[in-house]
């Protein structure tokens, strides 16, 4: 393998792009100094004329800003694996640095990265969507994953951040939702009725809070309450003994969430006030309290009878 000689250092290197810089005009077609002490010369005079390089730099690219933007995309095309795990590596190796740096910088450009931001946005919008929709769509258990992971280390800060939001803006907010409610009404309904027919229970859980926040009462049931509820009169009506599977046949829904003491009556939405009944339960009970329409009811049993009373009890004494 041919080697060279450095004219500033005066070590011999192979003759390989690993060690030289190309040059056309050299009978070898390197440079005659080693990469290594260009790097070096370049640096101190970077540092003699720093200004004046600026200057020069800036000019140079603006009148010739096409071309250096279609050289530096063809180069990275060319080169992307190399880069990108140069980069990697370089990240790694100097992270704290890095970051210190990014601060730092930040904080002193505030403005003016903020200002950049909103005019690159603004002239590359549609690239902008396209790349991030086919991110999307590259990525989405990653991005899902993260921002998953993101909003539960960020769910106080998240929830005061939105509320502020909502109540600087709430007027825009409402103004925004009527008029996109308006403008596709019928989109709305279908998915608000398939989102129903998905999501019962939490469909439910939603309706029951708005129930009890207009009749100022309690609500704190949550899903993993009412699943507890249900396996302790084994997933049937308290009332009737109907299992779901059964009333899912039947009606063709899950079984109903019951007000042992009717909302009506000042009953909450809680653990301790809600029993799983059949929809015909449910209806022939209606807003009686449970001692006053049980003992004449077609379905009365007592076993099922002291099963209620002694959950009730238990649940209201823990």
């Amino acid at each position: 393998m041919k080697s060279k000689i450095c004219i500033k250092c005066g070590e011999e290197k192979s003759l390989t792009s690993e060690y030289w810089n190309k040059k056309k005009t050299s009978k070898d077609g390197y440079r005659n100094e080693c990469k290594t002490c260009m790097k070096e010369y370049q640096a101190i005079n970077y540092k003699k004329n720093k200004q004046k390089l600026q200057v020069a730099g800036k000019k140079y690219y603006k009148e010739n800003k096409e071309q250096i933007s279609e050289r530096n995309k063809q180069y990275y095309e060319d080169n992307k694996d190399k880069i990108t795990e140069c980069q990697r590596r370089r990240y790694v190796e100097n992270k704290k640095q890095i970051l210190k740096y990014q601060k730092e910088y930040y904080k002193l450009n505030k403005l003016n990265i903020s200002e950049r931001s909103k005019q690159y946005n603004k002239e590359n919008k549609k690239q902008i969507l396209e790349y991030q929709k086919q991110y999307y769509e590259d990525n989405k258990e990653k991005v899902l994953m993260k921002s998953k992971l993101w909003y539960e280390n960020n769910k106080d800060s998240v929830a005061i951040q939105s509320k502020q939001y909502y109540e600087s803006n709430k007027e825009r907010i409402a103004k925004q939702s009527k008029q996109y409610y308006k403008e596709n009404r019928e989109e709305r309904l279908e998915y608000s009725k398939q989102y129903s027919k998905e999501n019962r229970v939490r469909y439910r859980q939603h309706w029951q809070k708005y129930m009890m926040k207009k009749n100022e009462l309690t609500c704190t049931l949550t899903i993993k309450q009412w699943g507890k509820i249900k396996k302790y009169f084994n997933n049937s009506c308290a009332y009737c003994g109907m299992t779901e599977e059964e009333h899912y046949m039947i009606y063709g829904e899950q079984l109903h969430q019951d007000h042992f003491i009717p909302l009506s009556k000042g009953g909450g939405y809680k653990v301790s006030n809600i029993i799983p009944a059949c929809r015909s339960c449910n209806s022939s009970k209606h807003n009686n309290f449970f001692n006053d329409w049980y003992f004449d009811y077609k379905h009365y049993n007592k076993e099922r009878h002291d099963n209620i009373t002694k959950y009730i009890s238990s649940v209201n004494s823990g």
